[in-house]
């Protein structure tokens, strides 16, 4: 597979259950929580299709925690700056650009899902990381960040919370001269 420059937020593995019951989970680092800024929750909502529900929200880097109730039929469709995750429950996949993610493995209940935004990245996070996986994308035309709608069935939003997120990428760092960096090709300098 071709390296394509993409970074992963620092992720945290954990076993949970025991015996029989133990898995292997991936999630974000809970310091990640530190970068949020405006937050905003919302419960019950049932969006039908043809009524999305559009997230307040103007912002480029977000982190989603949201739970859905799930369905035997239709598709919920999270588009994130124009381009479709798509939870598939007839064919119990969660779907981002060409990718198939199998969620019979992790469906016992409600579909837990957080999802990381970057500029140029979604990280997706399946009932507490029991699934997950990166994907990169670049931007296409969007009038909203975040919308949520529904295809075939009207589906149950237990709850979204909305984190906006600010940089990690600090401007300046402490150590940081000006005019430190060099030109491709030059030899470093020796002071």
């Amino acid at each position: 597979m071709p390296f394509n420059q993409q970074m992963s937020v620092p992720m945290e593995l954990k076993l949970t259950g025991s015996g029989q019951q133990s898995s292997l989970v991936r999630v974000p680092v809970r310091e990640l929580e530190t970068l949020r800024t405006r937050s905003s929750t919302v419960k019950d909502v049932v969006i039908h299709e043809g009524s999305p529900f559009i997230a307040d929200t103007d912002a480029r880097l977000l982190d989603i925690d949201l739970k859905v109730s799930p369905c035997t039929s239709g598709q919920l469709i999270v588009s994130v700056r124009g381009e479709p995750l798509v939870v598939d429950w007839e064919e119990g996949v969660l779907r981002f650009k060409k990718t198939d993610i199998d969620l019979s493995s992790v469906l016992d209940g409600d579909l837990s899902l957080r999802l990381l935004v970057d500029l140029t990245s979604v990280e997706v996070f399946i009932n507490g990381g029991r699934r997950s996986a990166c994907f990169c994308f670049l931007l296409g035309a969007y009038v909203h960040p975040l919308v949520f709608s529904s295809r075939g069935a009207a589906h149950q939003l237990s709850r979204v919370a909305l984190f906006e997120l600010r940089s990690s990428w600090k401007k300046g760092w402490p150590n940081a001269r000006k005019g430190a960096g060099r030109q491709a090709g030059a030899a470093p300098s020796r002071s």
